[in-house]
């Protein structure tokens, strides 16, 4: 998820606000410019390949280095993938692609896999990774879909400026997607945030899919509108015009809290990190280790996205079933 700084609120107020933070927080700040250490080898996955190691494993690790780590893991599971290079505002990343299903429509999980400079990365977002690997792998046991194509977009770069997931966009078809889904911060929370959600988005078949998988689920899912403070990759495809939405894991408990967070960024209380969100007390720091994620929201998120498609299969087949039916009745 890519923000304005590492963790503290920016506002028109933001050179009082940082003075007083260098001056009151130092220690929290300057701890986002900390040595970051990097996880365990590729062997502690291959050990037992969890979504909980491959999280750890990810952790701490150079970008470059995480996107080979995600293809040696969707190697190990069995995985087939597509990487797909490119060359974008002078640097070079590596989109990695893998696709499900036999349907002519499309159905977007996105994931990106890179972090920022000044923290591990496990919430944000190598539990996204893990959350969608754990996705595919249930789909595939559970049996393909028929009417949809799940593709689940790897992406580089989404923290700076999004760059994988932009020439992604502008390098595809995209007529064929229903919605793309970002998933962001998947490791912290008993509960589902939906956000972003406002033009195409809105009464779309995504957002109503991911709606009755959490009640099937007996998840907890809060939707919010357009966040313009933060954004994912999601929004380049929202910009192409597609239905598309971040989908974020948090405490219930926090709903009201996180949603002050984002309508209201400016309010000075949020300088000190334990007044926020629990997802933003670590988020792009140094705090955003492997032990802050739990497996079972994970698990939830896995188990979701595996509804969701299940969902939106059994409904863009009932659509072409009804388009059928009136092409016989016209004829």
């Amino acid at each position: 998820m890519t923000a304005s700084d590492c963790s503290v609120p920016r506002s028109k107020t933001g050179t009082v606000a940082a003075a007083i933070a260098a001056a009151a927080f130092g220690p929290i700040i300057a701890a986002c410019d900390g040595a970051i250490a990097p996880g365990p080898g590729f062997s502690h996955y291959l050990d037992d390949p969890s979504p909980t190691r491959l999280v750890a494993v990810l952790s701490g690790k150079a970008n470059n280095e995480r996107r080979e780590i995600l293809k040696r893991a969707l190697a190990a599971r069995a995985i087939a993938y597509t990487a797909e290079p490119y060359q974008a505002a002078g640097r070079a990343g590596e989109n990695v692609i893998v696709e499900i299903g036999d349907g002519t429509h499309v159905l977007g999980i996105a994931a990106h896999f890179d972090r920022v400079p000044n923290s591990p990365g496990a919430n944000d977002n190598a539990s996204c990774v893990a959350a969608a690997m754990a996705a595919y792998e249930g789909i595939r046991n559970e049996g393909a879909p028929v009417n949809l194509r799940v593709r689940f977009l790897f992406f580089d770069h989404e923290e700076t400026g999004r760059l994988g997931s932009k020439h992604y966009a502008r390098n595809h078809e995209l007529g064929r997607f229903v919605g793309v889904a970002s998933l962001e911060l998947c490791g912290i929370g008993d509960a589902l945030g939906v956000w972003d959600v406002h033009g195409p988005a809105e009464n779309s078949l995504l957002v109503d899919a991911f709606a009755a998988a959490a009640e099937a689920e007996e998840v907890y899912l809060g939707i919010h509108g357009a966040v313009p403070r933060y954004s994912s990759d999601h929004r380049s495809f929202a910009d192409a015009g597609l239905p598309a939405v971040g989908i974020t894991v948090l405490p219930q408990q926090d709903e009201t809290r996180l949603r002050d967070y984002i309508d209201y960024p400016d309010r000075w209380r949020w300088l000190i990190p334990w007044f926020r969100p629990t997802i933003f007390r670590t988020y792009h720091g140094p705090g955003d280790r492997a032990r802050t994620v739990d497996p079972a929201a994970i698990e939830m998120v896995g188990r979701v996205v595996r509804r969701v498609v299940a969902i939106a299969d059994k409904q863009l087949a009932e659509q072409s079933a009804r388009a059928t039916a009136l092409s016989c009745r016209a004829c």
